[in-house]
């Protein structure tokens, strides 16, 4: 696991254009609740449904001011391509971290 995840109480501040402030929170509650369906894709080893995610994301996140998440997609969206269960599972748990600690800041 990447060490810059490991802590869920210590906060990531991102900083977002004041313009998507109503889209933020719905976004990001997207994001929390995909994980869930990525996990149940991981389960069923749905390779094609976790590289089509990562992949979304990957589009969806700089647009939205969030790089990171957008480089989550895209190694979740390479991973998938190789089926690598094990590496996608550790993805998954520094996604899920990482989106546990973001702090909005609107600037």
């Amino acid at each position: 696991m990447d060490k810059q995840f490991e802590n869920p109480d210590e906060k990531t501040q991102v900083s977002i254009d004041p313009d998507l402030r109503e889209l933020i929170p719905q976004y990001l509650k997207n994001r929390r609740m995909e994980i869930e369906v990525l996990r149940g894709a991981l389960e069923g080893e749905d390779f094609d449904i976790l590289e089509q995610t990562g992949h979304r994301i990957k589009g969806s996140a700089p647009v939205y001011g969030f790089k990171q998440i957008g480089v989550f997609g895209e190694t979740l969206e390479q991973t998938a391509q190789q089926q690598d269960g094990a590496a996608i599972k550790n993805i998954l748990l520094d996604y899920s971290n990482y989106l546990s600690r973001i702090k909005v800041a609107y600037k």
